[in-house]
């Protein structure tokens, strides 16, 4: 522009160099939009040199201004249409900062003048004003606290530019940070800074927290206290950072350190001291909020605490004004009187209880603690829907802050039980006393000190003291001077805890000096460290017992010669100095005269068998060591003329004075004759015994009338006792009995004596291991003439075998049953997958279409995105489905299950968390299977899921066991039960996976495998886990079992056929020669064919399609797509050259008229290298074997996504066959 432009520009107003001295920037245009002037603001404002633009149009070097607001104000301008609306426009210039712009035209200069001034400072402080009004609008309004955080930040990179905010919480129990808010940051990074610890030298943030104190970091690369997270933040290109602890508040001063709030910049950069204050403004904005919340979550917690022992409390708890009307009713008030609470709230105390005298006595006692400002009991019965009830009440006044008495509460106590076991108390010790005093013998209670305590009415009948006048005294001043040192003795060994009980016979001195004997018998009472309280004894008078002796020993020498009399030997045993006496029939009984026997017992037991001279002896020691007073026994003894005699022997035994047994009379009969007869009659029964048993049967015989029940020996094993038992009572008969068949035992045995001729029964009986057996008893009534019942004799066999057969045929048929189930839901299943993925095929991907079309930051791609992901779980519901019904596609692989079970334990230690272990065991070298990795890696997780919900927070060990095991053919039956295809016998890789939870007892471990299934909490699970499992492992021809008991945790082996070495690998790809044909021009899109009968699911897939590059010709159905294929061929199979080629087909499985499958193999036939692409949304079976399929045909389930589609159309054509 020349000299003359140039002073037409200006006029004269100002030089030049006046207006390169000012702050504030100028532009002048001429009218066609050319520069005409720029002073230096203006320059450095654009930064470009003014020279460089004169005389060039605006438009030209700043295409963009079109459609701006300022681009509208320079166009009005230079348009000279009158004033420019609007005068004034705000832009923001790099790098974050703001200019005010106005355009003046001259119509005289024929130019506009542009005057910029820089504003930044304004705007920031106009918009931080409002996104603080913002958040503190947000606190106010109790908005979650991430979501205030989360705004902070938002608001803080609004008015700083490039700035990236985050805010770190501390945590309340450890010295670290986790992340509360940073949307702008990268994800990854803010998830690798979850658990920064608070310390020096931890980055900004950790230092902040640890000093209390800002930090700034201009350089990140350079400062020593990113030495640790350096790396982590260049990663992230992450050049600066300042942070700013957040503070509470305590007592108005500065509290603890809450977090940090921290801004990031991708450069060095130094802050100025607007910058700083910005963050040390929104660090205490973040304090505000986190203080809120924090205060907010403690109230409530208060409140919930203090509510919950109200609720809890057994107390009856209420509140009345000062007008003693109820403001606050408890739930127990409503539970004792039958009322709701609304009943009472609002109404004055004296109006809501009867009879009226009770309502007073609330309202006086209310009203004294009201008036006189203390706490006022009160004890009243009050009536209630159970019967009368004592309240023990205590009314407290509260004040208000300012002093005054404003309600009072109520808190009153059930006491009723108290009160009656008080009176119960006060009646058993009446009763017990009452019971004392009845007693014939005397009950007496002796000190630690041996002295009198107690002594009831029967000891001054015994003794005739007076009661009062002995107690207190010393015991052995009432004993006979003979018998105080052993009394003394045995009270010293009570007192010292060497026993404590005891038993004796004292003499004790009545008042008129006769003697008496007395049997005591007592036990000590002592405190909680064992010292001796007292001595409660019972002393019973038996003077007339020892007189008895003492007759009985003038008696006999009549009761001798009486025995003479009786053919019977007479035995007078002196137990003292083993010396025997013989009387009566002894040379007609034993053969010897009695003047040739030696009296010492050593003759007796030279004579008795060898077989019982142990026996004797141990009656002859329990003679000695027993208080018996009679004895029996039966031995065999050499008669004089050397044979055997059966003697039965049996008498009385005494005692001295002291109870010790002295003598042993008695007679002793011959009964060889009897046990002879008896002997064979036991050996006729034994046989039939023997008969029995090997039969498992037992005979008994009842008699109603007594109750004696008389049984074989065979019956004791049947009911779980030794063989020979005897026989017990009825009622104890029913004890061995299953609980479920003792009241219709009893039933049935009592309907037969009532009124029965022939019962027959069967019942379970429980043995002492656990075993149960069942039994079945038949049996016939004998009646008397009258009709009564005299004995009722039964046969009773073991048929637990019988028993087990029928439960195991009804067991089998319920296991088809189960398994016809399984089939009919794996036949639903696969019907409606087909339907189901062709919907989810057209949601999901048109969804995908829209988030593509929306904007970033569109108000609806949350919306879409949440109907993708609704899709995604739709369609690994359907392939859960498809699991269970054993009908998913499969794609085998020979591969060593060591190596997949090394990849995939991290996934399942991430999967149950760190607070369960997870351990590997591997068995042996290779473990060689041809199975679908990615479902057994399914089966693993799924199991992994299911150990850890079992073990919980308390955590555990998951243990993973490799090992083999080769299967015969009735344990490959028994695997498979009754499922369709039977388990194959041979070598199985085991894979067992054992957890430490609770376990599960039998009626949950028949049903685990069931679809829906599930003993988590509603909400908790779908029940698919464990029969998705199942419908796997059945698909692989493998199978799956559980071992499992209540406590003893739960282990799942997977069998997997095992194979001898591994597959061949397909060959290479790179190697393969392209089809004829195949490749077309550059300018020419590959050409795909697309058969499909659902037109949604088409047009999705062909919008995929074509949006990668794709030309697409659509098809209807298989018999379309070959007519569509056939034209484009030419007699030779070979496509004419002037259209593109087949690149590729893709098919669904299931059309009319022609499938996917049986088009795939026409196709092939016509062109035996086209790529194939099979969608499929049904199951395995419209495919069939996928391991059977030819190279360059692949499998991609519905519904698939474009990265899916692309996935299988590049493995399709990567393993296409070489033509």
């Amino acid at each position: 522009m020349d000299g003359a432009t140039d002073s037409r520009a200006h006029g004269g107003a100002l030089p030049r160099d006046a207006l390169d001295q000012l702050d504030d920037a100028f532009v002048v245009l001429e009218l066609d939009g050319r520069y005409a002037y720029l002073n230096a603001a203006a320059a450095r404002l654009l930064g470009v040199p003014a020279g460089a633009l004169v005389g060039r149009s605006v438009w030209d070097v700043h295409p963009t201004l079109r459609g701006t607001p300022l681009g509208a104000l320079i166009d009005d301008a230079l348009a000279r249409r009158g004033p420019v609306p609007p005068p004034r426009v705000t832009v923001r210039v790099p790098p974050g900062r703001w200019v005010a712009v106005c355009a003046v035209p001259s119509e005289e200069a024929g130019v506009v003048v542009l005057h910029g001034c820089e504003v930044t400072a304004r705007v920031r402080r106009e918009r931080w004003a409002a996104a603080q009004t913002e958040v503190l609008q947000m606190i106010a309004t109790d908005r979650p606290l991430g979501a205030v955080l989360d705004a902070l930040c938002r608001a803080i990179e609004a008015v700083t530019a490039d700035a990236l905010a985050s805010v770190l919480l501390r945590d309340p129990v450890g010295d670290v940070l986790h992340p509360g808010a940073a949307p702008s940051l990268p994800a990854d990074y803010v998830r690798e800074t979850e658990g920064l610890a608070i310390g020096p030298a931890h980055g900004s943030c950790g230092t902040a927290a640890h000093r209390a104190a800002l930090v700034v970091t201009p350089d990140i690369g350079a400062d020593p206290l990113w030495a640790r997270h350096r790396a982590l933040a260049e990663r992230f290109g992450l050049r600066a950072c300042w942070s700013h602890p957040i503070l509470g508040f305590r007592g108005g001063a500065a509290g603890p350190v809450l977090g940090t709030f921290a801004v990031y910049y991708r450069e060095p950069r130094v802050p100025d001291v607007a910058d700083l204050a910005l963050v040390a403004e929104a660090a205490h904005l973040a304090s505000v909020a986190i203080t809120r919340a924090q205060t907010d979550q403690a109230l409530r917690q208060h409140e919930q605490e203090i509510a919950s022992l109200v609720e809890n409390s057994p107390d009856l708890v209420a509140r009345v004004d000062r007008e003693l009307r109820y403001r606050y009713v408890g739930p127990q008030i409503a539970r004792a009187t039958g009322r709701p609470p609304d009943a009472f709230l609002g109404r004055v105390i004296g109006e809501v209880h009867a009879p009226p005298e009770i309502a007073r006595a609330w309202q006086h006692a209310a009203a004294r603690a009201r008036d006189g400002g203390t706490p006022t009991s009160l004890t009243v019965l009050y009536p209630s829907e159970g019967g009368p009830r004592w309240l023990d009440a205590c009314l407290v006044p509260e004040r208000d802050p300012q002093g005054a008495v404003a309600s009072v509460l109520l808190v009153a106590r059930d006491v009723t039980r108290l009160r009656e076991a008080h009176a119960a108390l006060a009646a058993s010790e009446a009763r017990y006393a009452a019971v004392l005093e009845a007693v014939q013998e005397a009950v007496v209670e002796v000190d630690a000190e041996g002295r009198w305590r107690y002594l009831s009415r029967a000891w001054e009948a015994i003794t005739g003291h007076d009661v009062a006048s002995r107690l207190g005294r010393p015991v052995l001043d009432d004993l006979a001077p003979e018998d105080r040192a052993r009394a003394a003795a045995c009270f010293q060994s009570l007192v010292d805890g060497t026993r404590d009980a005891y038993a004796t016979t004292l003499r004790i001195v009545r008042a008129d000096g006769e003697v008496r004997w007395c049997d005591a018998r007592g036990r000590a009472l002592r405190d909680d460290d064992g010292r001796l309280l007292a001595v409660l004894s019972v002393l019973c008078d038996v003077s007339e017992r020892v007189a008895a002796a003492a007759a009985l020993r003038r008696s006999e020498e009549r009761f001798r010669l009486a025995m003479e009399a009786t053919g019977e030997v007479l035995v007078d045993a002196d137990l003292l100095d083993g010396r025997v006496a013989w009387a009566g029939a002894v040379a007609a009984v034993l053969g010897y005269e009695p003047a040739t026997i030696d009296p010492d017992v050593s003759w007796l037991h030279a004579r008795l068998h060898p077989d019982d001279v142990a026996r004797a002896h141990a009656a002859y020691a329990a003679l000695r060591r027993d208080h018996g007073d009679r004895w029996e026994l039966t031995v065999r003894f050499r008669h004089a003329d050397g044979r055997w005699l059966h003697l039965e022997a049996h008498g009385l035994v005494v005692r001295d004075a002291q109870g010790r047994a002295t003598r042993c009379v008695g007679a002793v009969r011959d009964v060889t004759e009897r046990r002879r007869m008896a002997d064979a009659l036991a050996e006729s029964q034994s046989r039939l015994a023997l008969a029995l048993g090997a039969a498992r049967m037992g005979t008994w015989r009842w008699v109603p009338s007594t109750g004696v029940l008389h049984w074989s020996e065979g019956m004791g094993p049947l009911f779980g006792l030794p063989r020979g038992a005897p026989a017990p009572d009825f009622d104890h008969f029913l004890e061995p009995l299953h609980p479920e068949d003792r009241a219709r035992l009893a039933a049935e045995v009592e309907g037969v004596v009532a009124h029965g001729t022939t019962f027959e029964t069967e019942f379970r009986v429980v043995l002492a291991d656990g075993s149960v057996r069942w039994l079945s008893d038949r049996g016939r009534v004998t009646r008397d003439a009258a009709g009564r019942a005299v004995h009722i004799d039964g046969v009773v066999t073991d048929v637990t075998e019988r028993k087990d057969a029928e439960r195991t045929l009804a067991e089998r048929d319920a296991q088809l049953q189960h398994a016809r189930r399984l089939e009919a839901l794996g036949r639903l299943a696969g019907g409606v997958a087909h339907d189901f993925n062709n919907l989810l095929t057209v949601i999901r991907n048109n969804a995908d279409f829209a988030l593509d079309a929306l904007a970033a930051g569109h108000p609806a791609a949350a919306d879409v995105h949440e109907i993708v992901r609704a899709a995604e779980r739709a369609a690994a519901l359907t392939r859960q489905l498809l699991a269970v019904g054993r009908r998913q596609t499969l794609r085998p692989e020979t591969l060593d299950v060591r190596a997949l079970l090394r990849d995939v334990v991290p996934l399942v230690q991430r999967l149950v968390g760190r607070h369960i272990a997870v351990e590997l065991e591997l068995d042996g070298p290779g473990a060689l299977v041809r199975i679908d990795p990615t479902q057994l890696e399914q089966v693993l997780l799924n199991l992994a899921a299911n150990a850890r919900d079992a073990m919980g927070a308390a955590g555990g060990t998951l243990t993973l066991t490799l090992g083999r095991r080769v299967l015969d053919a009735a344990e490959a039956a028994a695997l498979a039960g009754p499922d369709e295809a039977r388990l194959a016998p041979g070598p199985y890789v085991t894979l067992a996976v054992r957890d430490g939870g609770p376990g599960m007892d039998a009626a949950t471990r028949a049903r685990i495998f069931e679809p829906f299934f599930t003993t988590k909490p509603f909400g908790k699970g779908t029940g698919l886990g464990l029969a998705t499992v199942h419908g796997i492992m059945l698909q692989m021809h493998g199978a799956v079992s559980v071992a499992s008991e209540p406590g003893a945790g739960t282990t799942f082996t997977l069998y997997l056929p095992a194979v001898g070495d591994a597959a061949s690998p397909p060959p290479d790809a790179a190697a393969r020669d392209p089809e004829p044909g195949l490749a077309a021009p550059a300018t020419v899109r590959p050409l795909v064919l697309l058969a499909e009968d659902e037109g949604a699911v088409r047009a999705v897939v062909r919008r995929m399609l074509e949006r990668d590059g794709y030309a697409v010709v659509e098809a209807g159905d298989g018999a379309e797509a070959l007519e569509h294929f056939t034209e484009r061929l030419t007699p030779h199979g070979h496509p004419p050259p002037p259209r593109a080629p087949w690149a590729l087909v893709i098919s669904d499985v299931l059309m009319p008229r022609v499938d996917g499958v049986e088009l795939a193999r026409r196709l092939r036939a016509l062109s035996p290298t086209i790529p194939i692409v099979l969608m499929s949304g049904y199951s395995a079976e419209a495919i069939g074997d996928a391991d059977a399929l030819p190279p360059g045909l692949a499998i991609v389930e519905k519904p698939p996504s474009a990265a899916e589609l692309r996935a299988a159309i590049a493995a399709a054509t990567s393993d296409a066959p070489v033509g």
